[in-house]
């Protein structure tokens, strides 16, 4: 099971986007100004804000789709060339471990790359070499820099119904950390970035995917 551990944020992250965006009406600075940004989608200022997350125990795969999310974010991943990984952890996909046969082969695969690994090592093979064998469902660890902007963005596209689970559960994983990160209660931290962490249909009103899992209309059927 993935975890999530904050290790930096920006504090008070309203108050700051509205001291900036303030900046361009020559105006008093507020969380207003900031909740007018975002509802209207000026999110530039939201760029302002960051966290720095680590993500220990989701499968290569899943942290590999995060990676294709580039802009407004920067990540450090453990390393395959200088960690051991002869007692690697790995995923194991519901639908497999809810299948006995499904999951017998399956971890007798995994278990059988473990012990590969090992032999290699026994034959002085470097691990840069043997981290070959390594499956996309071994599980690893990185460090994750993003800010609010690309995290919204990032939670429009892969809390989506058609996104991987594991990628689902990560993202949601990562919006049950920040809105637990402040206990403001004022409702103006973190939370409030993290209530607008949904699926981008929900923020639309509309799917505009060519394809759609059906929950909200397609844009063609209400424009």
């Amino acid at each position: 099971m993935g975890r999530v551990r904050i290790l930096d944020y920006t504090k008070n992250p309203l108050e700051l986007v509205g001291e900036v965006a303030a900046i361009c009406w020559d105006s008093e600075p507020s969380a207003g100004i900031a909740k007018h940004c975002l509802m209207a989608n000026h999110t530039r200022t939201f760029e302002f804000v960051d966290v720095v997350l680590e993500l220990d125990g989701y499968s290569a795969r899943a942290i590999r789709e995060i990676y294709t999310h580039i802009i407004g974010t920067s990540r450090l991943q453990a390393s395959t060339r200088y960690i051991n990984y002869e007692n690697m952890d790995y995923f194991i996909p519901p639908k497999i471990s809810n299948n006995s046969e499904a999951l017998k082969a399956y971890t007798e695969l995994m278990e059988q790359v473990k012990e590969t690994y090992k032999i290699l090592a026994a034959l002085d093979i470097p691990q840069e070499d043997t981290a070959n064998i390594l499956p996309l469902g071994h599980t690893t660890k990185i460090a994750f820099k993003i800010n609010a902007r690309a995290l919204i963005h990032l939670a429009h596209l892969r809390l989506c119904s058609r996104a991987y689970h594991e990628v689902r559960q990560l993202i949601k994983d990562i919006k049950q950390a920040l809105s637990e990160l402040d206990n403001r209660e004022d409702g103006q931290g973190w939370d409030y970035i993290a209530y607008h962490m949904t699926p981008k249909c929900v923020s639309l009103g509309y799917c505009d995917e060519a394809k759609s899992c059906g929950i909200r209309p397609l844009k063609k059927e209400i424009i």
